[in-house]
């Protein structure tokens, strides 16, 4: 029952708020003043709403929080490549930006309210040679999403700042949600793509298998058994949490099983491995298809 809107007169721009029951309209406040208008998003509880638009220092994403009655702005210093989008709890927001002083394009997740208790920082080369480059505090973590990048032969570099003195959940999810966000944006319109990829890697006595579709409809069937909850000082089960985010952000159909496996870090690395080389056959090109859509709907 709400619309913002904004209202340009020449060199300054405005933010209001219409409420439709009452046809109320008022004008929001932001920190610094606006220069030009842009776009705007809804959470999805109605609470806040970003919008990235110009200001003297540039163009910025900002969040305007009801709740708080106030904004905050989150990306100074970058160059926004893509409208962000926001996690469905309303509490993250993530968004494509170029860093003018590292002079790369990244995949960025940071919190609505402008702390920095979880942000994420990821970018990825589709025709790499397995290079990393990454910055997460969770060393098992790490030595996974290394299987990711060696296994799938793309270079991945990720940089994350999470409340790893409370745990690793909401690091490890939101890594993954970043991640897929980054493969959405690299594959593009995935044309000529083989689309389909699968894979099968044992170590020792472990077996696993991965099936993944760039189909557009993101989904996950995890079938992953582990004997021990963790692993060193690694909540195995956030492994699931991981897949989850990557699948729903990287909009991809992902099956994931583990046949046999009797040690729960050969299975973990089992499935990572998998994924990287599911993930790099679904991602070659395909010399039959040419620059055609992989899919008879024309779209995915």
């Amino acid at each position: 029952d709400q619309i913002a809107f904004f209202s340009e007169d020449r060199d300054e721009a405005k933010l209001f708020l219409y409420t439709v029951n009452s046809g109320d309209v008022r004008e929001l406040g932001t920190a610094e003043p606006l220069k030009k208008s842009g776009e705007i998003s809804w959470s999805p509880d109605g609470q806040k709403l970003a919008f990235y638009a110009t200001f003297d220092y540039g163009v910025d994403i900002c969040i305007m929080d009801f709740g708080a009655r106030d904004s905050v702005c989150l990306a100074e210093n970058k160059r926004i490549e893509g409208f962000p989008s926001w996690s469905p709890d309303s509490t993250r927001l993530i968004f494509s930006a170029f860093d003018i002083e590292s002079g790369s394009e990244n995949i960025y997740l940071v919190n609505a309210d402008g702390s920095g208790e979880t942000q994420i920082t990821a970018s990825v080369n589709l025709d790499g040679s397995g290079k990393t480059d990454f910055e997460t505090g969770i060393p098992f973590l790490e030595h996974m999403l290394d299987q990711i990048a060696r296994h799938g032969m793309v270079d991945l570099a990720i940089k994350a700042v999470g409340d790893l003195h409370i745990d690793d959940h909401h690091t490890v999810e939101d890594i993954g949600i970043t991640l897929g966000q980054a493969f959405s944006q690299a594959v593009g319109d995935k044309k000529g793509i083989m689309r389909y990829g699968h894979a099968y890697v044992p170590l020792d006595e472990a077996l696993s298998r991965v099936v993944i579709d760039f189909s557009g409809r993101p989904g996950l069937e995890y079938a992953v058994d582990y004997p021990r909850a963790r692993v060193g000082e690694f909540d195995i089960d956030l492994l699931h949490e991981f897949f989850q985010g990557f699948a729903n952000h990287a909009q991809v159909t992902l099956h994931i099983d583990c046949l046999r496996g009797s040690n729960s870090h050969h299975i973990a690395e089992t499935v990572f491995k998998a994924f990287g080389r599911a993930m790099r056959m679904a991602l070659e090109a395909d010399p039959a298809m040419g620059n055609q859509m992989p899919s008879t709907k024309g779209s995915l």
